[in-house]
């Protein structure tokens, strides 16, 4: 595993199970003048956004905050903010706007950086209370972790994690 290229080091890993993290779709928050239906493809800035959870209508500004999810996977829709357009026609529709980025889209794994983590499943197997159990926790059940670090104040462990980006 030491040098072997990606699809073998995959078969090393999946003996171990453990696997290359997959590219991931980046969330956005965007905000309607209509309620717009789970499912709705919207358009901007070469990407195509779909609608895959409605938030709430502003009681103030009548506007619907909706979230939506990336067609494309991978960091691609990680910085655009701004206006949105229907692919197809919406009845009533005025504007669109993304509003914020909830997550973050990551691409694939690296090779480099999956068997590095490959070796280390091998070097210390994660078991319950041990640090690397937590690392590995940590990185199963949320997406998009940079870096985990784990310390021990008895009683109390603590885990401090930062995003891909260092946040």
């Amino acid at each position: 595993p030491d040098t072997c290229d990606r699809e073998h080091l995959i078969k090393f890993g999946q003996r171990r199970g453990v696997y290359p993290y997959s590219a991931t779709a980046s969330k956005v928050t965007a905000r309607c003048n209509v309620k717009l239906p789970v499912g709705t493809v919207m358009s901007g800035d070469t990407l195509n956004y779909v609608v895959t959870e409605y938030i709430k209508q502003d009681s103030e500004t009548s506007l619907h905050y909706m979230l939506l999810q990336c067609e494309t996977t991978g960091e691609a829709g990680n910085s655009y903010i701004g206006a949105l357009y229907p692919v197809e026609h919406i009845e009533g529709f005025d504007e669109a706007m993304i509003t914020e980025i909830t997550q973050n889209g990551a691409e694939e794994e690296e090779t480099e950086a999956f068997r590095e983590r490959y070796f280390d499943v091998i070097d210390v197997l994660p078991m319950a209370g041990n640090t690397a159990y937590y690392r590995k926790y940590v990185k199963e059940a949320v997406d998009n972790v940079g870096y985990v670090r784990v310390t021990y104040s008895a009683p109390y462990v603590y885990i401090t994690v930062t995003d891909s980006e260092g946040k």
